[in-house]
């Protein structure tokens, strides 16, 4: 079995690292970190950055959590069993899986390890978004940070999505009504 560790960003969808590892331990959580400091940052860790996890055995750990405090990184938990509150990481794995790796027959470890940093690659640079106005991540963030106009349009672009799913949502109990008479 194997287990991939994933840091991403949730404004703008990048995969900022992983890890792709045989165990699943606070050491492997810490090599996710460490990927993406030096992937994203050039392996100096930005201001008031928070990391979101879940409540497994590598995140409480007080190996990983002195390791973020050194690192001066924030971290915040979702509530136990409550996947729904880290809703893009858990969108973020379905993408990965469903569009990598479970079209990939992995033979072995080795094959994995190609499929993932191309998976890396390929969700960064290609792989269009539908919440970023499908861009790839790497492309929203270069209009966002050079392009005021853009920032702009993407506002309303949210803000029109958010509509968009309220309607739908209000539609869909308005059609699961039941009339008793």
């Amino acid at each position: 079995m194997t287990h991939l560790m994933c840091i991403n960003d949730a404004f703008s969808k990048e995969w900022y690292g992983y890890n792709y590892s045989t165990s699943c331990t606070a050491k492997d959580a810490i090599s996710a970190v460490d990927n993406a400091i030096i992937r994203k940052f050039n392996g100096r860790v930005p201001d008031d950055v928070t990391l979101r996890t879940d409540n497994g055995p590598q995140y409480i750990s007080k190996e990983f959590n002195n390791y973020l405090k050194t690192m001066g990184i924030n971290h915040e938990y979702i509530e136990r069993e409550t996947p729904e509150e880290n809703g893009d990481i858990e969108s973020f794995h379905n993408s990965i899986k469903t569009d990598y790796i479970w079209v990939n027959k992995i033979n072995n470890f080795n094959e994995g390890k190609i499929i993932i940093e191309n998976a890396f690659h390929d969700y960064n640079n290609i792989r269009p978004h539908s919440t970023l106005d499908y861009y790839p991540p790497l492309q929203f963030l270069e209009k966002w940070n050079n392009y005021s106009g853009f920032r702009e349009y993407y506002r309303g672009f949210l803000k029109n999505l958010k509509n968009s799913y309220r309607r739908r949502k209000s539609n869909y109990y308005k059609r699961s009504m039941i009339n008793v008479s």
